[in-house]
C-alpha cells in the first residue's frame, strides 16, 4: 500500500510476483498511468525471477490478455509470452492478423518473424510455419487455351471445373499481396531471410586480406 500511494508502480509488480499475488499487481496497472512501460518490467521480472514454471506460465498467459486489451497491442512483447507458453497457434492467429492489415501491419508481422527467429527455437517456429496457410495455386490459361494450374500438373476437364475453382482463376490483387506477404514470412521463419542477411553483413565487414590467407593457407598445407 506504501509503494501505491507512493506511485512506485515498478516495487508493487516486483514484490506481487514475489508473493505470487496477481491481484496486486492489476491493481498497479489500474493506477499506473504508463501501462504498457509496467507490462514490459512485468515481463522481464517473470521472465528472470519467477522460478516456479507453473506460476511463470500463469503471469504469462494473464500478460498476452493485458497486451491485447491495450490500444496498440506490442505483439513483439506478445510473441514473445507466447513462445515461452509454448503456443504457436496463438503466433499464427497473430500473423495472419497482421498479414491482412496495412503495411505497417505487414512489416510489424516481419519484425515479429525475426525476433522469434533470433531465439533459434527451430520446434516453434516449423510448428507455426506449419500452421500457416499454404499458398493457393491460381489457375492460369495454357497455351493451347485449356485451363491448367500453375504448378503444371494435368487440365482438369469441363466435367470437373466447379464453379469454385472457376473463382479462384485469378486472385484478387489483395489475395495476391497476402499470397506475397504469407510467402515472405514463411521464408523469414524458415531462416532463409536472416541467414542471408547475416551472409550480407558478414561479407560487407569483412576487411580480410585475402592474399595473406592464401599464403598462410598455402603455409599450413607445405
Amino acid at each position: 500500500n506504501t509503494c501505491l500511494a507512493d506511485g512506485q508502480f515498478e516495487q508493487v509488480v516486483g514484490l506481487a510476483l514475489e508473493a505470487r499475488r496477481l491481484d496486486k499487481r492489476l491493481i498497479a496497472l489500474e493506477k499506473c498511468t504508463d501501462v504498457n512501460k509496467l507490462l514490459q518490467y512485468s515481463l522481464k521480472v517473470a521472465q528472470t525471477h519467477v522460478h516456479s514454471r507453473q506460476f511463470r506460465h500463469k503471469v504469462l498467459d494473464t500478460l498476452v490478455q493485458e497486451f491485447l486489451k491495450q490500444e496498440s497491442p506490442d505483439y513483439i512483447s506478445i510473441s514473445q509470452c507466447i513462445l515461452f507458453l509454448d503456443e504457436p497457434d496463438k503466433v499464427t492467429e497473430i500473423f495472419l492478423k497482421l498479414l491482412k492489415g496495412s503495411d505497417d501491419d505487414v512489416l510489424l508481422a516481419y519484425q515479429v518473424a525475426l525476433d522469434l527467429a533470433e531465439t533459434q527455437h527451430q520446434k516453434f517456429m516449423r510448428s507455426v510455419c506449419n500452421k500457416l496457410p499454404e499458398a493457393a495455386k491460381p489457375i492460369v490459361p495454357a497455351a493451347n487455351g485449356d485451363v491448367k494450374p500453375e504448378d503444371g500438373s494435368e487440365p482438369a476437364t469441363d466435367a470437373m471445373q466447379t464453379d469454385e475453382s472457376r473463382q479462384e482463376e485469378m486472385l484478387s490483387p489483395k489475395d495476391q499481396a497476402f499470397e506475397d506477404n504469407l510467402a515472405r514470412l514463411k521464408s523469414i521463419l524458415r531462416g532463409d531471410v536472416p541467414i542471408a542477411l547475416y551472409l550480407d553483413f558478414l561479407y560487407e565487414k569483412n576487411h580480410s586480406d585475402l592474399q595473406i590467407l592464401k599464403n598462410i593457407k598455402n603455409a599450413v598445407e607445405t
